[in-house]
């Protein structure tokens, strides 16, 4: 009798996961998708990866861990047991699902912090983006990192001193960071926009023309 095949798995196949997030996040991800031209599920999943080894978004959700985590090898918040949380992330008004594809590690690596939560994987992964993207460091990084890669030197120089300039001449007590200017940009330039990168840099080309 022939024996059949087993159907070997990679060790490194990525698992879907599919969160429901508020309408403004959902906004927010496809912004950023939009400005790097980058797909939402790759978005998404280098917020959560960032957000996963942030300790400013892993202090928030701390406050709502009911078992112990452990962040890295030096540092391990302690549950509460005496918690309640719902085993789903509860989304006041409009909401949408995306899905996001992780890689094994990390999933097993989201497992925990579900696991720390008491909180379904989906949910988990809801509340993480949530604090990611809410992190202006985070966000800041990711699209610097982006604007970096795609202008020229000449180019990026003359971005960072146009928004020094409108940093420093901020009226408004607020901040103003690097991502709510490459916000503010898109906005401007969207309605003629074929690719992001391209458009910036025909707008610094005109500045630097005048």
């Amino acid at each position: 009798m022939e024996k059949s095949k087993v159907r070997k798995v990679r060790s490194d196949k990525k698992k879907d996961v599919k969160p429901f997030v508020s309408l403004p996040i959902s906004e927010c991800i496809h912004r950023i998708s939009y400005i790097t031209s980058r797909p939402v599920k790759d978005i998404a999943e280098e917020l959560c990866v960032r957000g996963l080894y942030s300790k400013k978004a892993i202090e928030l959700l701390s406050e709502q861990f009911k078992r112990d985590f452990n962040l890295n090898e030096y540092t391990i918040y302690i549950g509460d047991r005496t918690i309640e949380n719902d085993r789903t992330n509860k989304i006041i008004g409009p909401k949408k699902r995306i899905t996001i594809r992780f890689g094994q590690q990390f999933h097993s690596r989201l497992g925990e912090l579900a696991f720390a939560l008491d909180m379904t994987l989906a949910s988990t992964t809801s509340l993480l983006l949530e604090y990611s993207i809410k992190d202006t460091e985070l966000v800041n990084h990711l699209l610097r990192r982006f604007v970096a890669s795609e202008l020229d030197p000449k180019r990026m120089e003359q971005l960072k001193e146009v928004y020094r300039f409108i940093r420093k001449e901020n009226p408004y007590e607020e901040e103003f960071t690097f991502s709510m200017f490459i916000n503010f940009l898109f906005d401007e330039l969207k309605c003629t926009t074929e690719s992001f990168a391209k458009q910036v840099g025909e707008w610094l080309d005109l500045k630097s023309s005048r």
